[in-house]
């Protein structure tokens, strides 16, 4: 430097409450009456390997004692900032709209109460927005654990992203031969937990959003293809997907009537979320035909495991299901009409097959 040039002047320091950079992000918790796992998920959102001051974690759940525990972390991790919203009897597509509503983060990150991340979820995922502006939506890959948390053998829907593929896919909504090539394998896991969306995806579409009480994944998917941006799917498995006898899904292992029950509520709220899907698409001509064939399979499902459905009905839903059997991956197309032709002949017996080969997918 030249005696005579002038000293850049020293960088000021930052003042201790001054806004921090861009890429905030929000942990967004939902919660439901379990709370057996409850604190090893908080615990994991702070054991990130990602700045404190530039990430909030926001609890939002229907139980009181929830914001107890919440209390406790904050105890252990001064550092962090953790919110508690506590909310009233409502379906999971509602509790997310409050939450995503309320969040303050750019970036908000889905957690179930019984799952878990690894500590390079938050920075990888923060990192990918941060590469790619067009990015409204990351899913990544996941990892089974018990309900101890040892990893079990990961397959199908939950390994990586249930394709080929050997690294991370960018996939352009505009590209509609893209966009088809990666929804048409029904294979992808698209559990919570494994979901990461830009807040300004979500906000459009927040009323559609609260009427959804379950397939809130699928939802937030077609969300962000319809917006015709860009969507990446990572093959690192950064969620900890934990099975155990809690979840509704898991639970239909059991063979009660209650859980039956519910699964078959859960079939009905899984068509009218794909009615609302279909609204949302309209005018994307290659979402429609797969929101089509999701609608088909969802009847046919639903068809078999309501033992109210007569046969006729479950012998149209199944001849409906038929030309799209093949654009879905093998074995979820040929087991559904396998199972729905067992349902044609004896219920009793397709029920007690169905509820074996849900323990088997969930490593009981």
């Amino acid at each position: 430097m030249n005696k005579g040039a002038e000293c850049p002047p020293a960088a000021a320091s930052p003042s201790p409450n001054a806004v921090q950079p861009p890429w905030n992000a929000t942990v967004l918790v939902t919660a439901y009456n379990r709370s057996a796992f409850l604190e090893r998920a908080l615990e994991s959102a702070c054991l990130q390997e990602y700045e404190p001051s530039r990430y909030e974690i926001l609890l939002v759940s229907n139980v009181p004692e929830h914001g107890e525990t919440l209390e406790g972390l904050k105890k252990r991790y001064p550092q962090h900032r953790l919110r508690f919203l506590r909310v009233g009897d409502m379906g999971i597509g509602e509790m997310l709209a409050v939450g995503i509503s309320t969040s303050e983060g750019k970036v908000v990150c889905l957690l179930n109460d019984d799952d878990e991340w690894t500590p390079k979820k938050l920075p990888r995922v923060v990192s990918a927005f941060q590469s790619h502006p067009g990015l409204v939506y990351v899913w990544n890959g996941v990892q089974r654990i018990s309900a101890m948390g040892d990893r079990l053998q990961t397959r199908g829907r939950f390994a990586a992203s249930g394709r080929s593929s050997k690294g991370d896919e960018l996939v352009e909504a505009t590209h509609p031969s893209e966009l088809v090539r990666v929804l048409r394998w029904r294979a992808l896991g698209f559990n919570d937990s494994a979901i990461s969306v830009l807040r300004e995806l979500v906000m459009p579409v927040l009323p559609e959003l609260r009427a959804i009480r379950t397939n809130e994944d699928s939802f937030l998917l077609h969300a962000a293809a319809v917006s015709g941006r860009q969507l990446l799917f990572i093959r690192e498995p950064l969620t900890l997907y934990r099975v155990h006898g809690g979840g509704m899904s898991q639970a239909s292992g059991t063979g009660t009537i209650q859980s039956w029950a519910k699964l078959v509520q859960n079939d009905r709220w899984d068509l009218a979320s794909w009615e609302i899907i279909r609204t949302m698409a309209q005018g994307n001509p290659a979402l429609l035909s797969l929101v089509s064939r999701e609608q088909a399979f969802s009847r046919l499902v639903s068809a078999s495991r309501d033992e109210q459905a007569s046969r006729a009905q479950l012998a149209r839903a199944l001849v409906a299901f038929l030309p799209y059997a093949t654009l879905m991956r093998r074995w979820p197309g040929a087991l559904a009409i396998a199972w729905s032709l067992l349902s044609l002949l004896n219920r009793g017996l397709s029920r007690r097959v169905y509820v074996v080969s849900v323990r088997v997918q969930s490593g009981g």
